[in-house]
């Protein structure tokens, strides 16, 4: 989640000194827009990037886990290439420009951000065949309801308190375990 704001915060910091500042003249300016461009590379490399295949390869009962995560690395590689073809289309003055692509991008991943927020459960800690159960559940708020305590304490965090201790049960196994 740290890595979504980085990656929000030098596309969108990027896209503004561009759209403020002309780039052509202003050599500073220059360096400091491939400055953030490194920087979300980095913290991409470094938090996102790998997610995709560790959340890929956990979601799937075991029985299906090879097939299923071929065809979700054939359809992540098919999105890398959509989002290849359709860039340069994008960077044209007529369509969304330089400073208009980092605050589109910078959009995509604040939405990210909050789908991985509230949609995609913790699995930190827990075992691979839990997982499954985990997944198997009827909706989307069942699925995410370990989620809570993240939310709680990102919420806690935003607004600088102490976030509660509570109790989070496991309806397969019947355990519940202490989340912060």
């Amino acid at each position: 989640m740290v890595g979504a704001v980085g990656m929000v915060i030098s596309l969108f910091t990027a896209g503004a000194l561009i759209y403020v500042v002309d780039v052509s003249t202003n050599i500073g300016v220059g360096i400091t827009v491939v400055g953030l461009v490194c920087l979300f590379v980095s913290i991409f490399a470094c938090s996102w990037g790998p997610c995709v295949w560790v959340v890929a390869s956990e979601i799937f009962p075991l029985r299906l886990r090879g097939k299923a995560v071929s065809v979700t690395t054939f359809v992540n590689w098919l999105g890398v290439f959509v989002v290849a073809q359709i860039t340069p289309l994008l960077l044209e003055p007529k369509v969304l420009n330089v400073q208009g692509m980092f605050i589109l991008m910078g959009v995509f991943c604040t939405l990210a951000f909050f789908f991985v927020l509230f949609m995609v459960p913790e699995t930190k800690g827990i075992s691979l065949e839990a997982i499954g159960t985990l997944f198997q559940r009827s909706s989307w708020l069942e699925i995410t309801q370990p989620m809570t305590y993240l939310r709680e304490e990102f919420i806690a965090y935003l607004c600088c308190r102490t976030p509660q201790v509570h109790t989070v049960g496991h309806k397969s196994t019947g355990q519940a375990t202490a989340a912060v």
